[in-house]
């Protein structure tokens, strides 16, 4: 029979609070999270798990509804319960 692959366990330290969000690009190239405060968004490459970007979404804690990855990963998309859309570019 085919036995599955071993695969490694990585672990991010995305935040100093517990992760609210996460988002994967559809390649799972990359990983967006955001905090419970809702301030901080990072983006980190899957394979490498180093950190790409880091946005300030605002100075209030804020609940992040979603957050989505553009198609073409150039662009992140991250909305929240103050009635804002914040789209940050990853180029």
């Amino acid at each position: 029979g085919i036995k599955p692959s071993r695969l490694q366990t990585t672990i991010v330290v995305a935040h100093e609070s517990p992760v609210s969000a996460m988002s994967l690009r559809y390649d799972g190239s990359m990983l967006a999270t955001a905090s419970d405060k809702g301030t901080i968004i990072r983006v980190y490459s899957v394979e490498t798990t180093t950190q790409l970007f880091e946005f300030r979404r605002g100075i209030d804690k804020a609940e992040i509804y979603s957050m989505t990855f553009h198609i073409t990963g150039k662009w992140l998309a991250v909305s929240s319960n103050h009635g804002t859309i914040h789209v940050y570019s990853l180029q």
